[in-house]
């Protein structure tokens, strides 16, 4: 995988952040896809950034996928059942990398990038007009 995978537990469903640049998103989903590690559609929330929902014995067995095909089409002298036993844990440590998000939400300030934002307080916010809103005054 060449996007970072990370994600968000809730109970039995995973929701599973892809992050990166949009045409490796687009390609680490596929792999995903095709090798049945879901079977949910693609949402971008940011440009380098999207998800899609599963469970974790179903990305496991997809991440196991994915890494037996890699170890036969790498190395034509390897059995099936080796290749098989190496998947296996290659699998498991690829889960094991991902990082759990917060369950925090991102809230966006205007012309500020998502990355940098930090804190964010409630309350209320008026304006005289939309045009002084979109202005931030």
């Amino acid at each position: 995988m060449k996007t970072k995978l990370t994600y968000l537990a809730d109970h039995d469903t995973r929701l599973i952040y892809l992050n990166g640049p949009r045409k490796q998103i687009e390609l680490d989903w596929l792999l995903l896809f095709n090798h049945g590690a879901t079977d949910e559609e693609l949402e971008y929330i940011f440009d380098d950034r999207a998800c899609f929902y599963t469970n974790e014995p179903k990305l496991r067995r997809g991440l196991e996928s994915i890494h037996y095909h890699r170890l036969l089409n790498n190395d034509e002298t390897l059995s099936e059942e080796s290749a098989e036993l190496q998947a296996v844990p290659l699998a498991q440590a690829a889960i094991d990398a991902m990082e759990k998000e917060s369950a925090t939400p991102i809230y966006l300030a205007l012309n500020r990038p998502y990355k940098n934002l930090c804190t964010f307080g409630m309350g209320t916010i008026s304006t005289p007009n939309e045009k002084s809103f979109a202005k931030g005054e």
